[in-house]
């Protein structure tokens, strides 16, 4: 009765589930995988979860996350994967190691939120800050942020910077 109702938790979850093997073989998914990713049951048992790789995603952080998932068995973070229509999508993932009672890896469990939603709304709200509402010019923000960071970058260097400034209203 326990395992019906764990399997009952997971697919009912809102978060995406995924239960790979020892050699990342996956095993399980729940339905927010599935409709998350658009891909079918079918198509992703036996499947690694590379099926869903980015190029958005770069091979060293990629690397650096099995490194810290095998010497601590459990990473988390923000990942770029693709949907099977090809659409790039944003994810906060959990994956842990699980292990029998002999201490052998038997498994990864992995669980992602969709947080697309969220990186467009703070990509609409920076836009928002530095850019003029009705022209959709760069406003004195940005000038601000952009002189700072040349200013911060020269001393830096031990180089000079210019502004110029044109009032063009006479």
């Amino acid at each position: 009765k326990k395992r019906q109702q764990a399997i009952s938790i997971i697919d009912h979850t809102g978060e995406g589930v995924v239960l790979t093997n020892a050699k990342a073989r996956i095993e399980l998914v729940n339905r927010a995988f599935l409709a998350t990713t658009g891909y079918s049951e079918g198509e992703l048992l036996g499947q690694k979860p590379g099926i869903l790789y980015s190029k958005h995603r770069q091979r060293q952080a990629f690397r650096q996350m099995w490194k810290t998932l095998r010497e601590t068995d459990h990473w988390s973070g923000e990942i770029w994967n693709r949907r099977k229509d090809g659409e790039i999508f944003h994810q906060w993932l959990n994956i842990s190691a699980i292990y029998n009672e002999q201490g052998q890896l038997i498994n990864y469990v992995g669980i992602f939120s969709d947080i697309s939603a969220i990186k467009r709304a703070e990509a609409e709200l920076h836009h928002q800050a530095h850019h003029d509402v009705l022209t959709g010019l760069p406003n004195r923000a940005l000038l601000d942020d952009h002189l700072h960071h040349a200013i911060h970058s020269a001393y830096r260097n031990h180089e000079s910077c210019a502004l110029l400034f044109v009032d063009l209203d006479g």
